[in-house]
């Protein structure tokens, strides 16, 4: 029926970069045709290994890379976020809370107090 009121979804790209969606476009390019699963992997040895193209398109500033994924999350691109948060995770494997930090730009607001109670707290 041509009367009929059809719904088109919106997504909604606020505060996703414009090449971060074109890195996205890339992947899905990449990876066109690739049998993938729909649900999101819990459990990260199931995760695949990543091949060289793989390692290469995610070596990239940690700010582009957070935005690749914001964008992949909102597109619903399963495979770039298994990948791009085992990117993450190879990352910061190892390094200190402060390393942390400077490597996503955070800034430290506890008191000295807060962290000591902390640190008490994760000892045990």
């Amino acid at each position: 029926d041509d009367d009929e009121v059809r719904f088109h979804p919106t997504v909604n790209f606020n505060g996703i970069h414009s090449s971060a969606l074109k890195l996205a476009l890339k992947w899905c390019e990449k990876h066109k045709g690739e049998t993938s699963t729909t649900e999101l992997i819990k459990d990260a040895s199931k995760i695949p290994k990543m091949d060289e193209w793989d390692r290469q398109f995610l070596n990239i500033d940690t700010p582009v890379l957070i935005s690749l994924l914001k964008a992949a999350n909102t597109m619903e691109i399963k495979s770039l976020i298994d990948m791009g948060c085992k990117a993450i995770a190879d990352l910061i494997k190892g390094k200190s809370t402060d390393e942390m930090r400077e490597i996503f730009n955070l800034e430290n607001d506890f008191t000295p107090e807060e962290e000591e109670s902390i640190r008490l707290k994760h000892e045990r």
